[in-house]
């Protein structure tokens, strides 16, 4: 009687190590895809339908303040002074005049801001906008409306530009990392296909040589039929007094065909059966021929095998071999090579 057990079958790592040689393919395809896929999305929804990248304009102005009527310069601008007067009419409508009235104050409230670090005579700026030109156009706007400015208050001998940007210089402030969303989604693809290869091994039921045939199930078997085994194996365990039955667990029985042919030419009695003569129709079969069932190699049909075998089990059939079919001959040659 034959027997098996999924769960405590041993793992065969050469042959795990050669089929999976076969797909090292998949590891650069997993990472391009990877890749695609995420830098894509990651693509699509910053730059596409996102905001898009930001430019940044900076200019660095000195401030030139006047004296009180104490002879003590103003010293009472500090980083919210300058952020609040940035956000004023007095700048925001010369901007705004400066740039022919192709922007709107609240254009302006978004896109421009000031503001000082440690020496209050220097003076920030920054202008951002998600286009390069209309970054350098509304800086030179906010430049001359701050110019202006110090020589309408009379906090100010002068406020000039010390430094500003050009077109080339430009700041892209988005922090929009394609590069790194494509690295990142490559790693998780890698990652994805690993998951996914170590899942298929686990649920995988399929046969790839003849070795885990007689390891699963406890039976001889006759090997493939293009092997050097497959005379020897099947003039051994086969009688020739006796009909052979040779089961398909395919849907066809043509399958068979060819290892009945072969059989057929070592003087064998053969014929060929679907299984489904055993699983619907077994009660009909007759107990003195000798059955063999005819796996596909590569398949998953692990469990349709445990099923016909547990029939014939049932039904008292004389299985004596299994036949693999359908064998990939440079994976077996790879096997058992030294």
């Amino acid at each position: 009687m034959w027997e098996t057990s999924y769960a405590k079958e041993p793992v065969d790592f050469r042959l795990l190590f050669l089929r999976l040689l076969k797909k090292i393919w998949l590891i650069p395809l997993s990472f391009i895809a990877g890749a695609v896929v995420i830098g894509g999305l990651y693509w699509f929804f910053k730059l596409v339908i996102g905001d898009g990248r930001l430019y940044r304009d900076t200019t660095v102005y000195y401030c030139d303040f006047a004296e009180d009527s104490s002879g003590t310069e103003y010293q009472w601008f500090n980083h919210y002074t300058w952020e609040t007067f940035a956000t004023t009419d007095p700048i925001t409508d010369e901007i705004v005049a400066a740039m022919g009235n192709t922007i709107t104050k609240e254009e302006v409230l978004k896109y421009v801001s000031a503001t000082i670090e440690s020496d209050t005579r220097v003076l920030y700026t920054y202008t951002d906008t998600h286009d390069k030109n209309l970054s350098v156009t509304l800086d030179e706007a906010v430049q001359k409306a701050f110019i202006k400015f110090g020589e309408d208050h009379k906090e100010f001998n002068s406020i000039s530009v010390i430094k500003s940007d050009d077109y080339d210089s430009l700041k892209d402030i988005s922090h929009i990392k394609v590069n790194n969303a494509v690295i990142l989604g490559g790693i998780i693809g890698l990652f994805a296909a690993v998951i996914l290869g170590l899942f298929k091994v686990m649920t995988d039921t399929a046969v790839y040589i003849p070795r885990t045939l007689e390891e699963r199930f406890k039976i001889p078997t006759l090997t493939v039929q293009s092997m050097d085994e497959f005379e020897g194996a099947a003039n051994h365990l086969l009688d020739k007094e006796k009909k052979i039955t040779i089961v398909s667990l395919e849907t066809e029985e043509n399958f068979a065909t060819a290892t009945v042919d072969k059989l057929a030419s070592f003087g064998f009695d053969t014929e060929a059966i679907g299984s489904d003569s055993i699983i619907k129709d077994g009660a009909s079969l007759n107990l003195d021929k000798q059955y063999v069932i005819a796996v596909k190699a590569a398949t998953q049909n692990g469990k349709q095998l445990s099923r016909v075998m547990e029939q014939a089990g049932r039904l008292g059939l004389n299985v004596v071999a299994t036949v693999l079919t359908g064998a990939d001959l440079e994976l077996i040659d790879k096997y058992y090579r030294k």
